[in-house]
């Protein structure tokens, strides 16, 4: 599974809504608008607008901390990909049992933070995913034929990682003529293009 959906069945999970007074959501990414990821963490706090009155990087701060203020608060960065992101966004209370959940592709992201490696797919696992999502069945891909070995390469360049694997069973799809070599050799080019810029799969 992916880490935003991971987070999402967390948050949705009856024994920790129970734990939290509110629980508050926001999707980073990366070129983020911080101003309105701000406003979007404090409407879901307080149910208003960062007040007018506050003008500069250090009052919209201290706007969003009063309103975590006493409050039991889960909040969730969702795909953070640069540390300073995650400063003028986490308000939370450092009093009381308020926890900050950071969704990441970057390992090593925040410093002094718990970090939980969700890892990626199995073979066999990212197998399915793409199948389904090129609309075909595993008994329409036997073992050892020439489907299945294509069908494994496209797995392993796609790092068996959910979104990735997602994408190309779309590719797939779209085609209409299953799995074929072109399909494989337009993905090792590409992946030699982005690989002498240093590009991850992730960003790939």
């Amino acid at each position: 599974m992916g880490k935003t959906t991971i987070a999402a069945a967390l948050v949705h999970d009856e024994e920790i809504r129970s734990v939290f007074e509110k629980i508050v959501w926001v999707s980073v990414g990366q070129e983020p608008d911080i101003r309105e990821l701000q406003e979007s963490i404090h409407g879901q706090m307080a149910g208003e607008a960062i007040p007018s009155s506050a003008t500069t990087p250090e009052l919209v701060l201290k706007a969003l901390r009063d309103a975590a203020k006493n409050s039991k608060v889960l909040l969730v960065l969702d795909d953070v990909w640069d540390p300073k992101h995650e400063k003028p966004l986490n308000c939370i209370d450092p009093d009381n049992a308020s926890f900050i959940l950071v969704t990441t592709r970057v390992r090593g992201l925040l410093k002094n933070a718990a970090e939980v490696d969700v890892g990626v797919l199995s073979a066999k696992a990212a197998l399915k995913l793409l199948l389904a999502s090129a609309d075909l069945d595993e008994e329409d891909v036997e073992d050892g034929s020439d489907d299945h070995r294509i069908a494994m390469e496209i797995v392993e360049l796609c790092g068996r990682l959910p979104l990735t694997l997602a994408l190309a069973g779309g590719m797939v799809a779209d085609t209409g003529q299953g799995f074929n070599d072109d399909i494989v050799e337009m993905m090792k080019e590409q992946q030699e293009l982005e690989d002498e810029e240093g590009m991850t799969v992730e960003t790939r």
